[in-house]
């Protein structure tokens, strides 16, 4: 028997003993034990104990007022820090202007 068959014959379940008798002639009737993969227990629905839901309700209201009002507060601070972009063509603007005026009165 060539090793891919052997190989073959473990991956399908045989076992050494299996193995070997086929081998020597002996062919045992029984087929493979099949392995059998634990099930997974269906998980039961175990919920927290819970606040009665109009509580619920109320306290997630609150929560999202709180956070609305951080939220603006938060923009309202970048807003009031915030500054214009300094225009760094000043200069090059001021000597335009003199050159301008310069041609003007001549």
């Amino acid at each position: 028997m060539k090793l891919s068959e052997v190989i073959a014959l473990i991956g399908a379940g045989y076992t050494k003993a299996d193995i070997e008798a086929m081998e020597a002639g002996e062919v045992k009737k029984e087929t493979p034990k099949q392995v059998d993969e634990p099930k997974p227990k269906p998980e039961t629905e175990t919920k927290p104990e819970s606040k009665s839901e109009p509580a619920a309700k109320a306290e997630n209201a609150e929560l999202l007022d709180a956070i609305k009002s951080l939220t603006a507060a938060v923009q309202q601070k970048n807003v009031r820090n915030s500054t214009q972009p300094i225009d760094t063509n000043t200069d090059i603007k001021a000597e335009a202007d003199k050159v301008l005026l310069n041609l003007y009165n001549n």
